[in-house]
């Protein structure tokens, strides 16, 4: 492949007559283009292959370790958990708290955004933010720890990875869940 692409570089091409290196006029990062080329003649090269050849290395990097299968299917067990405990909470917060979080979410807002649009000072609205982000976790921790019989290191450490990994966005909740009054 590495052969092929020298080829396709630097040797007069039959359909052309121009090696591809020609067609290169720098209006970007050689890099950037010699990498699209690269993709391009690998995809090629695969696309002609019945099947893809893989060694021991490609297999380490693609096959997850015992300790990360035992991570995830970890994950997928408490996952609906916190899910469940992170809408009650979400819905249990005061609307003000509420539309604080939407507009700093999912709106992606800024704190001065969000301070001019409720009529207050940048230092309140993002003590305002800070507050109902805290309160929300809180809620979500206290939602988690009754729905599961954990100790509170464990409690935390379940936090701790599903929070790492899961999209905490309002999208991945109802709209209603967000936007409850």
């Amino acid at each position: 492949m590495k052969q092929e692409l020298r080829q396709n570089l630097y040797v007069k091409r039959s359909e052309t007559g121009l090696p591809l290196i020609a067609k290169y006029h720098g209006r970007g990062a050689l890099a950037s283009w010699l990498k699209t080329i690269s993709i391009r003649t690998a995809g090629k090269h695969l696309d002609r292959q019945k099947e893809i050849p893989v060694d021991d290395q490609t297999l380490e990097i693609v096959q997850p370790r015992s300790e990360e299968m035992e991570l995830l299917q970890f994950k997928s067990v408490y996952h609906r958990e916190f899910k469940s405990s992170f809408a009650e909470a979400l819905n249990s917060l005061e609307q003000r708290d509420r539309q604080i979080l939407k507009l700093h979410y999912l709106e992606r807002r800024s704190i001065d955004e969000i301070g001019e649009t409720l009529g207050k000072h940048r230092a309140t609205a993002a003590r305002w933010v800070i507050k109902a982000r805290d309160e929300l976790a809180l809620r979500t921790r206290e939602g988690l720890s009754a729905r599961l019989d954990l100790t509170p290191t464990a409690l935390e450490s379940v936090m701790g990875m599903i929070v790492s990994q899961i999209d905490l966005s309002f999208r991945a909740l109802s709209p209603k869940a967000a936007t409850k009054s």
